[in-house]
């Protein structure tokens, strides 16, 4: 495997730094990790909500390293605010900011999400998300590509708790807007191992599968936008990458923590035989702070 990019190699090598100093800092705030096992209730014990309403919220701020797209040869770095709010079965998040909201516990999607139904293992999740779409001129690797229009996408996940800290999540994601975003399918495992007392470490694996639409509007290259470079190219339904990623969280008080991770992402089938899929293997890197409230 050969990743060339210098920027790419400053950014590994900066989450790696954070990271290392995250993990081997003394531990200073003792007890802020909340626990993460399970209630003691049977499986089978639904709660479709109750009289008590739990508050929590998070501000902060996340500096990303990684490809203009998945597949995209070249990279920019990007800061982002990450903001969260959750009342209840209730919740609102932007990109990022439900990992840290979750902190200690178990990370939700980003965007409105609503749970339905919940037991000691298993729990049902609807939700709305708000795509960030794709302007042909932000990369110049797609100049002449149409644009990929903004959409609402509506999200239904169930996740199964396997162990206290192993946990199972399949989500079908279906533009509403009929926009081209088509229908894609998430799956993943994900494992939280706490480091100390104050800290976490989250490994995290998991592929997509999209159907027809979906990869046509982001891989495929219609009649108008051949080039002598890019032919033209229709994929089907399949899958799209796998991906996997390392997460370091730690509670510097009551109130902030900080993080870091690294990501890999590798396309499959015929979204990496794409012609504009210039590197089936994509990196990233974050590292990010925030503060968080809660009662």
């Amino acid at each position: 495997m050969k990743v060339d990019d210098c920027s790419l190699a400053k950014a590994g090598s900066a989450a790696a730094l954070f990271l290392s100093a995250v993990c081997a800092g003394p531990v200073a705030v003792a007890n802020d990790l909340p626990r993460v096992d399970p209630p003691s209730r049977p499986w089978f014990n639904l709660d479709f909500g109750g009289p008590k309403v739990r508050f929590e919220s998070l501000l902060g701020l996340s500096v990303t390293s990684s490809a203009d797209y998945l597949g995209a040869s070249q990279r920019s770095t990007t800061v982002r605010p990450l903001a969260a709010v959750r009342i209840g079965r209730i919740q609102l998040a932007t990109s990022g900011s439900s990992s840290l909201l979750g902190f200690g516990g178990v990370a939700e999607e980003a965007g409105a999400s609503l749970d339905l139904a919940t037991s000691s293992r298993w729990k049902l999740r609807t939700g709305l998300r708000l795509t960030s779409g794709r302007d042909t001129r932000d990369a110049g690797e797609l100049a002449g590509l149409p644009d990929i229009r903004k959409t609402v996408v509506g999200r239904l996940a169930v996740s199964y708790t396997i162990t206290p800290r192993l946990r199972a999540v399949s989500a079908l994601n279906l533009d509403l807007l009929g926009r081209g975003t088509g229908l894609f399918w998430t799956n993943g495992l994900d494992y939280r191992k706490p480091l100390g007392k104050a800290a976490e470490l989250k490994l995290g694996a998991g592929f997509t599968y999209g159907n027809a639409t979906h990869l046509q509007t982001y891989y495929g290259v219609p009649e108008q936008s051949v080039t002598a470079n890019r032919g033209f190219y229709a994929p089907g339904a399949g899958l799209k990458d796998a991906a996997l990623s390392a997460t370091v969280t730690r509670a510097l008080s009551r109130e902030w923590i900080a993080f870091g991770g690294l990501n890999y992402a590798r396309l499959l089938g015929e979204a990496a035989d794409s012609p504009i899929a210039y590197r089936r293997d994509n990196f990233s890197a974050v590292v990010g702070l925030g503060w968080r409230y809660g009662k």
